[in-house]
């Protein structure tokens, strides 16, 4: 944060999950190439310490509009930490969801907090990008992820977005 000039947010030490308490995370090598944010943390049994805390415990924010979960596999278990937190404030959430594995439950999970989910599978690539960069080294690749309005929110959704009507769904 600290090398992209980030003064308006503040960085815990902690991971996010369903349960209070701790994880192994590894020794990463960051002079070698590699997508160090795409790792599943939980795989690990060696490593540094970290504690785990549930958003129900450790959040208590006056107001939350807006909650963005990307966490390599582990949406799951932030929303079930989350569970109060959501409830009370009915946030709009979006959710990566692109485990194949554990997809069904992540979103019979949010959909039992009465929300409508939607997928929105944006491109990896944006032609406009800040280089203007042409060339796109992600040819038809997406990133897949589910916007998730509480019911109870008056909001229209882009009729763009296909909703999500089953668990069974799928969007791989």
């Amino acid at each position: 944060m600290a090398l992209n000039s980030i003064t308006n947010a503040v960085c815990y030490p902690f991971a996010v999950g369903n349960e209070n308490g701790m994880l192994q995370l590894p020794d990463f090598d960051y002079s070698k190439e590699g997508n160090f944010g795409g790792i599943e943390i939980d795989k690990f049994n060696q490593g540094q310490p970290v504690h785990i805390v549930k958003l129900d415990d450790f959040l208590q924010p006056q107001k939350l509009n807006f909650l963005k979960i990307d966490v390599e596999g582990m949406e799951y278990a932030v929303i079930a930490g989350a569970k109060n937190l959501i409830a009370k404030h009915k946030p709009v959430l979006y959710v990566e969801n692109d485990r194949k594995d554990k997809s069904k439950a992540l979103i019979e999970l949010i959909q039992s907090l009465n929300y409508r989910l939607f997928w929105h599978k944006p491109a990896l690539f944006n032609p406009q990008n800040f280089y203007q960069n042409s060339e796109n080294d992600f040819p038809n690749i997406v990133s897949i992820n589910m916007l998730c309005m509480h019911r109870s929110v008056n909001i229209t959704v882009d009729s763009g977005l296909q909703e999500i009507l089953s668990a069974d769904e799928t969007a791989f």
